[in-house]
């Protein structure tokens, strides 16, 4: 495979889409993935992980997703063992 024929993978396409600033439906992200709805569902649980979601009711009355930022993970930096 060269590198410009390289494979966009589900979890990358799905990042995109709910980076849009209209977001994504369930129903939007299983027809761009192939997935079931259940499984976008069970995707979106383990994004919250790495980034902050949002959940909005568009003007047609659709539930959506979509990424709002990505999350910081405080570090230890300065934190010493001090048993000796």
């Amino acid at each position: 495979m060269t590198p410009q024929s390289k494979a966009t993978t589900k979890a990358a396409m799905m990042t995109k889409i709910l980076w849009r600033d209209k977001g994504a439906t369930v129903l939007e992200m299983a027809k761009a993935t192939g997935w079931q709805p259940h499984s976008c569902r069970a995707f979106l649980t383990g994004l919250r992980k790495k980034f902050s979601i949002s959940k909005e009711q568009r003007p047609d009355g659709k539930l959506t997703y979509r990424i709002i930022h990505e999350l910081v993970v405080p570090t230890c930096q300065g934190f010493h063992n001090e048993r000796a």
